[in-house]
Formats: C-alpha cells, structure tokens, sequence
C-alpha cells in the first residue's frame, strides 16, 4: 500500500476493530435498553465511516495506477505505449523487452523483431502496418487516422483532474509536436519525441 494512504487505512482499520468491540459488548447483553440503541446507532456509524475510508483508500490507489498509465501517454508520443491503444497486441512484449521509443523499433529488421519473446510473424505484421501509418509511408488518409487519435487520447489525458502540473505540460508539448505531424503530414525527425520525454 502507498505511505501516503497508510494513515487514512489505519484508521478504517481502527474504526473497524472498535466496532467489533462493540458488537462483543451488545452480544453480551448486561446494558439497559437506550444504552444498546445508542451503542447500536454509534456502531453503524463508525461501520459505515470505515467502509467510506477503505473505499477511498482503494479509488486512490487505482487512481495512483492511471496516473501512472497516463504519465507515460503524455511523456511519450513516439513510444510503444502511445500506440498500446490503437491496435499493438504485441506491447507488452516490447515492454518485457525494455523496447520503448517507436524509433528504435523501426530500425530493427524483421528478424530482430521476431526473435523478441511474444513476437511472431502476425504480431510482427502488425508492428510494421502501425509504423508504416506512424511514418507516414502508406496512405496519407490512415496515418492521419491515428495521429489525430493520438491527440484525441492525449487531450483526454488533459481532463484528468489528478494530473500534475509538470505532467500537463509534458502532455501540451505532445499535443504541440502532433499537431505539427498532422500539419506537415510528416514526421520529420523520427526522434523528435523524445525531447518531450
């Protein structure tokens, strides 16, 4: 579990140990009638604040799990994850592979491609169709497809509320460089991302 939410986890663990207290004290049966009702009404409080708190610990800790997805869609748009939406099967054995940056990539022969543990020929098909339309060296219509889908996903990185502000513009200089492709129908400089990275 994340430092930050240990305490906010401890002390729903807390409230939930003095409501199994409590129980044990009702079960027992030696208070008078209001006594109970008011232990009762206090217990299904400190249950209820309990399940809110743990609750809250979990949404963090998956939203702490997106920020990281979508720290690396906005550091990277020449990379392997960039693209992980749009169609890669094979990502996450470029990923197990340490392979990274699309550039790298489209400069390994087949070959090389297919002696990477998770890639055959289909995957390996498939890697070079996605570079090819990244490139720009198939029909223009596609290529612009999935630049303007790369904007798209990465404007939608902008809308999350928990993405920090050196992350924002991290994800404004990926909008800028593909905005730039799009317009230019071309990427130049095949390394041109990683200076947003």
């Amino acid at each position: 579990m994340a430092a930050r939410y240990a305490d906010t986890n401890s002390v729903a663990t807390l409230l939930a140990t003095v409501s199994d207290r409590i129980v044990e004290v009702l079960d027992v049966g030696q208070l008078d009638e209001d006594s109970r009702r008011s232990l009762a009404r206090v217990n299904r409080h400190m249950a209820g604040i309990s399940a809110m708190l743990t609750a809250e610990v979990i949404e963090a800790e998956s939203q702490d799990d997106e920020i990281r997805w979508y720290r690396t869609m906005a550091h990277h748009v020449g990379s392997t994850s960039v693209l992980r939406e749009f169609g890669w099967r094979a990502s996450k054995a470029l990923y197990d592979a340490r392979l990274a940056w699309l550039d790298e990539i489209d400069s390994m022969s087949d070959s090389e491609l297919e002696r990477i543990p998770g890639i055959g020929r289909v995957s390996r098909a498939e890697i070079r169709a996605t570079l090819n339309r990244y490139y720009w060296r198939c029909d223009p219509g596609e290529s612009e497809q999935l630049w303007l889908a790369i904007i798209k996903r990465l404007r939608q990185v902008l809308d999350f509320r928990y993405l920090p502000q050196n992350e924002r513009v991290r994800v404004l200089d990926g909008i800028a460089l593909a905005e730039r492709v799009l317009a230019d129908r071309a990427l130049a400089d095949a390394t041109a991302p990683r200076a947003i990275a």
